[in-house]
């Protein structure tokens, strides 16, 4: 078992954490992360991380299919 510093709380803190409203939200997630990635990996690839900059895209690919899919529900 590891011990994480700086991470202990109780269950009644925990409890009582609510996550941001753009997290309580999957598509508005989706969407922030679309809005994040492509400069994020773009930056990856310029620094020469095409690893991370690969998996970073399959992230982004995952973000746009959820916001496509909602926005065709609506739509």
């Amino acid at each position: 078992m590891r011990h994480r510093h700086g991470h202990s709380q109780t269950q009644a803190e925990a409890k009582d954490r609510q996550p941001p409203p753009t997290l309580a939200d999957p598509v508005a997630s989706a969407r922030l992360l679309v809005d994040t990635l492509a400069p994020a990996i773009d930056r990856a690839e310029a620094a020469g991380l095409t690893i991370i900059a690969r998996h970073l895209s399959r992230g982004l690919d995952l973000a746009r299919r959820i916001v496509a899919s909602s926005d065709s529900r609506q739509g």
